[in-house]
């Protein structure tokens, strides 16, 4: 398994964010008047997005050949390979684009995990899967 911690990527988170407040800004009525108010505007949501941004990445996953460690801000867990039933990668257009995407761990007792917005998802997953005896 890899050494060190994995953290989700927030490149794509970037780009989403710019792309929403584009398509925003196309229906506002931006005049020369009220320009000041609309970069206060793009300030503010910026700054949500910055933060938004360090909150997404202040997780990590830490693997090694029998569990996988979730830490989070508030909580940190682990998760053994034993209790995986199975594992699927979800990315979206702009997910693969950027090459992330999560990897959701199916546990037994219906219970699902999500490692989130992680660089090369399929990698992490084969790795999981390796170390589930091929599961």
């Amino acid at each position: 398994m890899r050494a060190g911690y994995i953290r989700p990527t927030i490149k794509k988170t970037i780009v989403k964010g710019t792309i929403a407040i584009a398509i925003f800004s196309l229906f506002m009525k931006i005049t020369p008047s009220n320009i000041s108010t609309y970069l206060i505007f793009l300030v503010i949501w910026y700054s949500f997005l910055a933060l938004y941004m360090l909150w997404k990445k202040s997780y990590k996953y830490q693997f090694n050949g029998s569990s996988i460690i979730f830490m989070s801000p508030l909580k940190s867990f682990t998760v053994s390979l034993e209790n995986v039933d199975s594992s699927f990668v979800s990315q979206g257009p702009l997910a693969k684009r950027f090459h992330c995407g999560s990897v959701y761990l199916i546990l037994s007792g219906k219970d699902v995990k999500r490692i989130w917005d992680v660089s090369f998802p399929q990698e992490i997953e084969q790795e999981i899967r390796r170390c589930m005896g091929g599961r």
